[in-house]
């Protein structure tokens, strides 16, 4: 089974001369990815938007894709309508509107649960429960302390998980770059979108942690060869993929991405 993905927006406004970031365009969106499980893999989207203009007014598609821990894709194309900003005004002050009204709803919400727990707590303690308060403050910090700890190592996977996501993401730029030279031979693109990939690379050191700067160095350094050199593209690539480093990556790189990969370079 392929994974899902979703979004709460079919039509993406982009703001005339302004480049969105892929954080900002899934952030419009609203978009939600998971498995074959329904476990939220939201965090393995990619978003191709080299067919917008943002300078140009107009209406373009932005493709959306994630790819689950089996290799397997889905996509979804959303349509991007580029225009001056006091077009939007009025939509984006309600879009606005309507999360701030969540979130008020939200706070209050919790803030209802925060009374209700105050008022247990007084009860408990007017009803002469004292006698046992030394055993429920020692079962509390007992209790805090491995809720802690969960949280703690719960963090430390989600960062793991989080940065070989970020990794296989760049993996698949790099991939489709040179799947794309390879049908068009079209140096100058495959030096630009190369280009852009080594930024990419040089926002996301910050982001991970040793290993995971030394992996993205190398894939940098990977790309500049190929930008040097394109005609020993494909064996660069071959060679990355033979680097001991990234096993377990290049298995969310399945044929069915790099098949996707080859269909926009066709569009």
């Amino acid at each position: 089974m392929k994974p899902n993905i979703s979004t709460q927006r079919n039509i993406l406004n982009w703001p005339l001369d302004r480049d969105l970031t892929d954080a900002e365009i899934i952030q419009r969106l609203g978009v939600y990815a998971t498995d074959e499980n329904g476990k939220d893999i939201t965090d393995s989207v990619s978003v191709n938007r080299t067919q917008v203009n943002f300078r140009q007014r107009g209406t373009y598609q932005v493709v959306l894709t994630v790819v689950d821990q089996h290799g397997n894709a889905a996509t979804k194309t959303i349509e991007a309508d580029v225009a001056p900003m006091r077009q939007q005004t009025n939509q984006q002050s309600g879009e606005q509107q309507a999360m701030q009204n969540e979130q008020k709803q939200k706070k209050s919400h919790k803030g209802l649960i925060a009374v209700i727990i105050i008022i247990i707590v007084l009860l408990a303690i007017f009803l002469g429960v004292r006698s046992h308060e030394r055993n429920v403050a020692q079962q509390q910090a007992r209790e805090s302390s491995q809720s802690s700890q969960i949280q703690q190592n719960s963090s430390s996977i989600k960062h793991l998980s989080s940065e070989n996501a970020k990794l296989a993401r760049q993996l698949a730029r790099l991939t489709g770059a040179v799947a794309q030279y390879e049908k068009d031979h079209d140096q100058q693109e495959l030096r630009d979108r190369l280009n852009t990939l080594k930024q990419q690379n040089n926002d996301l050191k910050n982001q991970l942690s040793q290993s995971g700067q030394e992996k993205v160095q190398v894939i940098s350094d990977t790309a500049n060869n190929i930008s040097q050199n394109p005609s020993q593209a494909k064996q660069d690539v071959q060679q990355l993929k033979q680097d001991s480093r990234f096993d377990g990556l290049w298995g969310r790189l399945s044929s069915q991405v790099k098949d996707w990969l080859d269909s926009l370079s066709n569009n």
